[in-house]
């Protein structure tokens, strides 16, 4: 059976003579020759230097029972990058690999230079009376150069206080060590955000070279936009009020926190989506203008357990701790789409948002005569082994507005707990962490288990290519049929493509061994420690790509959740010797 029979679409040469080799089947026109691959020289040079500079200045005084501190802080630093690159083709004589020796036309030269700073000071004091109340106030200045001139600085004030109840109520109750109620609120500010994005760059040129003609010309179009420009954009805003119960009891074995948060985040930093006809490049290396448009609240609980207990060699501990995080757009000047994610009032920023996929059509689908018996999309023709989209809207019709939210990348809670042990010299080090109910669209899913544009450079997964619907006579209801058109658009941003990321992972363990002193005084040093360690060893997951961890930390918030191309995770074994003299 021929799969590519019947087809007419354009494709390469190359790609013609496959065809024609193990099928049997010519295209109906071709799209010519684009390039010639050459031999290319490549030289660079990059120089880059930072400097730092931190000052600080502490002061301490008691007097009967008030305790005053104060701190004083000065950090600054300057940054300076520059790089130059020269390309070459063309060499008659290639054992003259230098780029003097390359033809004239040939020869390509780049360069840039790059400087920023950032510049800190901070005030804070601390007020402490009878060892039962305390007071804590500060206020810092930031600059930053990623900003334009008007906009650089950033005022970040703080303000916390501490009350020990027990040494009020509970003096006499010797099974309680520690019963402190805390309050607090604080600013801080964000400046990550890269170089001169308050600045309007263009690209070469060359960026973009369309090809005429019969002879395939290659003709350098204009200057397209790499970065567009707002030289209004300013910190970002994190406003931040806490309440929390500190208790430790039992000689200090077991330590109980408790707090409740509630975080504002204001003038939030977004990339807001431009039309390409504004002259911007194309998505991969093009940036959107930044605005500080959005506000976000995320509010929850923080709950901490530790144990520590000492048993005459050995000495053990452990601990768990747990965070719910409820996050939301309170507001942003209107609703925000990029791609797969968006961003609206009441919802997670970043919101994975998509068509909901039914299953997989079968046969039943169709009445007598070949008709679907259900919503039809816009584009193409549904086929039994294609997915079914919901009609949300109930008009007959699959389309954009059938879209909706269909996940999110923050998780409710996240969850740690881990055990560390000593004895006689050995020790022990367990760390696990995992997060609950987040999504990733999994967007390497969904190229590798279908046939989408031709895209015989990809590979296919081995399940899908060995059970696709239609295999065989296979009706198959986990994985769709092989459409080398995708008529149905299968491969768009739907829930058959989105994945739950949950996961628990066996995230560090490390074993040690110390010397005894006495060994290591004969041979001259003060302490050796032979340790070994791992990382990412292993996780629990539902996830069917590689690692859902890495498509949850995106930089932009508002394009988080998104599994293309993203490295997983490393796993990480280490064995090393700590010597102290």
């Amino acid at each position: 059976m021929n799969p590519f029979e019947g087809l007419t679409f354009r494709t390469s040469p190359a790609i013609n003579a496959y065809f024609n080799e193990y099928y049997h089947w010519k295209p109906a026109y071709d799209m010519g020759v684009r390039s010639v691959p050459e031999a290319q020289l490549l030289h660079g040079n990059t120089r880059g230097q930072f400097l730092w500079w931190k000052n600080q200045l502490d002061f301490t005084r008691s007097f009967g029972k008030h305790h005053v501190a104060a701190t004083a802080v000065h950090h600054g630093g300057t940054s300076f990058y520059r790089y130059l690159d020269g390309s070459a083709t063309g060499f008659p004589y290639e054992q003259l690999n230098v780029i003097s020796q390359s033809l004239p036309d040939g020869r390509r030269i780049s360069g840039g230079e790059a400087r920023g700073g950032e510049l800190s000071l901070l005030g804070r004091i601390i007020y402490g009376y009878n060892s039962r109340y305390f007071v804590t106030a500060s206020v810092r200045r930031d600059g930053s150069s990623n900003f334009g001139p008007r906009r650089r600085w950033g005022t970040f004030p703080s303000f916390s206080a501490a009350w020990k109840i027990n040494e009020d109520f509970l003096q006499h109750v010797e099974q309680v060590n520690l019963l402190k109620l805390r309050v607090g609120w604080g600013m801080a500010g964000n400046s990550g955000i890269g170089a001169f994005r308050y600045q309007t760059v263009l690209g070469n040129p060359d960026y973009f070279s369309p090809v005429f003609g019969e002879g395939q010309h290659e003709v350098y179009a204009m200057n397209e936009l790499l970065s567009s420009g707002n030289p209004l954009i300013k910190w970002e805003n994190a406003a931040m009020t806490n309440i929390g119960l500190d208790m430790n009891v039992f000689e200090n074995r077991f330590q109980f926190s408790a707090e409740y948060y509630v975080k504002n985040q204001s003038d939030l930093i977004m990339e807001v989506p431009i039309s390409m006809i504004h002259g911007k490049g194309f998505p991969w290396y093009s940036a959107d203008p930044l605005a500080n448009i959005a506000e976000i609240r995320n509010r929850g609980f923080d709950f901490d357990l530790q144990y520590k207990k000492m048993e005459g060699n050995f000495t053990y501990s452990a601990f768990a701790n747990i965070s719910t995080v409820k996050n939301e757009v309170i507001h942003v000047p209107s609703t925000l789409l990029s791609d797969n994610n968006i961003t609206r009032v009441g919802n997670t920023i970043g919101s994975i948002y998509g068509y909901i996929a039914e299953g997989i059509i079968q046969e039943s689908d169709f009445d007598e005569e070949g008709n679907y018996l259900h919503a039809v999309p816009v584009e193409g023709v549904p086929e039994p082994g294609d997915l079914m989209f919901r009609d949300l809207n109930l008009d007959g019709t699959i389309n954009d507005a059938d879209r909706t939210i269909i996940g999110k990348a923050v998780p409710d809670f996240t969850y740690a707990f881990g055990i560390d042990g000593y004895y006689r010299g050995f020790d022990i080090s367990l760390f696990f962490y995992g997060i609950v109910n987040a999504q990733v669209y999994n967007y390497e899913r969904s190229m590798t288990e279908c046939i989408m544009r031709q895209d015989l450079d990809r590979n296919k997964s081995a399940d899908w290519a060995a059970n696709y619907y239609g295999k065989d006579g296979n009706p198959s209801t986990e994985y769709i049929r092989a459409d080398l058109n995708d008529t149905n658009r299968n491969t768009r941003i739907s829930t058959w493509w989105v994945d739950e990321a949950s996961f628990l992972r066996f995230k560090d363990v490390q074993i040690g061994y110390t010397l005894p002193p006495a060994f290591s005084g004969r041979i001259g040093i003060r302490q050796a420690r032979i340790y070994i360690s791992g990382m990412n060893l292993y996780t629990i997951m539902k996830y069917r790509g590689y690692d859902p961890e890495s498509p949850l930390n995106s930089e932009d918030p508002s394009s988080v959740g998104r599994d293309r191309y993203m490295h997983p995770v490393p796993r990480t074994l280490t064995a090393g010797i700590q010597v102290n003299f």
